[in-house]
């Protein structure tokens, strides 16, 4: 996994610092080969199971007024 992050507040324009842009470029050159790789990371998974299951008890709930969705 990993993460970048900025205080925005404290950036100017686009001077970001070197090291944050390598830090993005390196993470989002992971993300895409995590991506082609299908990759799967089992906290993710958890969570997107979880979120998935979610997703389907409302869609349940909601199904008469979303008809399309439900459909879905």
């Amino acid at each position: 996994m990993g993460s970048v992050w900025a205080t925005m507040g404290t950036i100017v324009g686009e001077d970001f610092p070197e090291e944050t842009l390598r830090q993005a470029l390196e993470l989002g050159k992971k993300l895409v080969r995590s991506w082609k790789g299908k990759v799967v990371i089992p906290e993710a998974e958890e969570i997107r199971k979880s979120f998935e299951e979610r997703m389907r008890r409302l869609m349940l709930y909601r199904k008469e007024d979303w008809p399309y969705e439900y459909q879905f």
